[in-house]
């Protein structure tokens, strides 16, 4: 059995789609924000940095050995409440003699989901026992990545773009004033990668700064139409259909809007994990500071361009009730 670990340290259509939410005003009872507001005492030296970096544990680590448990992260989705949950479940299987290390899951945050490693999950030879993957209503998931960004805010002395910047994709062409320093930033357009299909796991973080349909095209790894590197623009209903493909594969499907209910922690604990007791989803949220909050219009924006998203997204939530009930669980209320 494998341990392995990987870490990303660093700084979406329906015939109705949910409200904008307003402020201080939540669809569920968590606020699933984590780290929505930039540290605001980042020196010269790392502001400059890029902002994902992914280390590894092992010299020479290879995906195809194969993780025994997988947790694909999405970002601004409950992700740091769910790798804290994967620490609990690593101790609770090791103190039974299950795993040999409290890192037992593989995680990779902002990935893709090639072909190839399709098969080394999911494949006749796979020796996966889990794999995880957590969804939020895409706008949502947006709005809570700009606030991660900054947006509109200065942050060591810099001008971060505005919401509609982030939207439009504009880079700011003219210096800002702030107090009386001269600054102008860099700005985060939607880039989602285009992994060749020599495999997506292992190389870096493509979908970091995506917000155009991120959960199909993460899912379905490759876009045949471009060539590997190139930004991925436009989604097609082949590559929705490649995505909700790949997404039946994963036998624990977390919805984030659940987390709070106890019985999704019970079933995911005790019936895809065969544990014999539950390990609770504990809300971890460092969120902190003035939030923003998308205007109507900005939703609507959003929500148009990730109409494959929420498609997806959608039939998520299909799919984990019709799972639970046919594994003899419920949740009162919640519906797809």
């Amino acid at each position: 059995m494998s341990i392995l670990r990987a870490t990303c340290v660093g700084s979406l259509r329906l015939p109705s789609l949910p409200s904008p939410i307003g402020k201080g005003v939540n669809t569920y009872m968590w606020d699933f924000d984590e780290e929505d507001t930039p540290s605001t005492k980042l020196t010269a030296e790392e502001s400059n940095k890029e902002s994902t970096t992914f280390t590894f544990p092992r010299e020479g680590y290879d995906f195809t050995m194969d993780p025994d448990y997988f947790f694909s992260h999405n970002q601004k989705a409950g992700g740091t409440t769910l790798r804290n949950w994967w620490k609990s479940v690593c101790a609770e299987l090791k103190a039974k003699g299950k795993v040999e290390s409290n890192d037992c899951a593989f995680i990779a945050e902002g990935s893709s989901i090639t072909e190839e490693d399709t098969q080394t999950l999911f494949g006749l030879e796979s020796t996966n026992i889990v794999a995880m993957i957590n969804l939020r209503e895409p706008v949502s998931r947006t709005q809570s990545l700009f606030n991660n960004w900054g947006a509109g805010k200065v942050i060591d002395g810099r001008m971060r773009p505005t919401i509609d910047e982030f939207i439009a994709g504009e880079t700011p062409t003219r210096p800002r004033v702030v107090s009386d320093q001269k600054v102008i930033d860099h700005n985060h357009t939607s880039r989602c990668g285009n992994t060749p299909d020599t495999g997506g796991l292992n190389h870096g973080c493509p979908m970091c700064a995506c917000f155009d349909n991120m959960y199909v095209k993460s899912l379905a790894g490759t876009n045949p139409r471009i060539r590997g590197g190139e930004n991925w623009e436009e989604t097609t209903m082949d590559d929705f259909n490649v995505a909700k493909q790949r997404l039946d594969k994963f036998n624990a499907v977390i919805i984030t809007e659940w987390l709070d209910r106890p019985e999704m922690a019970e079933y995911i604990s005790k019936h895809v994990l065969q544990l014999d007791q539950t390990i609770p989803f504990k809300h971890d949220n460092r969120a902190g500071g003035e939030y923003t909050y998308f205007t109507p219009q900005q939703w609507a924006d959003l929500a148009e361009r990730n109409k494959f998203d929420s498609m997806l997204y959608a039939y998520a939530k299909k799919l984990v009730l019709k799972r639970m009930k046919d594994a003899g669980f419920s949740m009162l209320g919640a519906t797809a």
